[in-house]
């Protein structure tokens, strides 16, 4: 049985999982909770302590065959900076960042076809 669809969260949530995106990584954050219970009901979320870690979890998962999505405080970004630089950059790593709900829709419904 699929979860609901009640909102934001709810319908970002349900589009990115639907497009084939997985595992989900991210690290406790009061402002993406929202999102995250949504990812969770759908398709299981991984928390993770640090973010960058979570980078390096979701690192793992591009070379095999999967589309991963790291969800993130508004810190993570500065938080992960090493990661990003010496890892999915270097090897062209490719995966779905979320920084903030209302600036990730936003972004989904401007470039993604649905």
């Amino acid at each position: 049985m699929r979860a609901p669809v009640t909102g934001l969260a709810d319908e970002v949530a349900e589009r990115v999982v639907d497009s084939g995106f997985w595992p989900f990584y991210g690290t406790p954050c009061g402002i993406l909770a929202p999102l995250f219970t949504a990812v969770d009901l759908r398709a299981g979320l991984l928390p993770v302590v640090r973010e960058d870690n979570a980078v390096g979890l979701a690192a793992g998962a591009a070379p095999a065959g999967r589309a991963p999505v790291v969800l993130m405080q508004n810190s993570g970004p500065g938080q992960s900076v090493n990661a990003l630089a010496s890892l999915i950059v270097v090897y062209g790593l490719a995966m779905l960042f979320a920084e903030h709900a209302a600036r990730f829709a936003a972004a989904l419904r401007g470039s993604v076809p649905w």
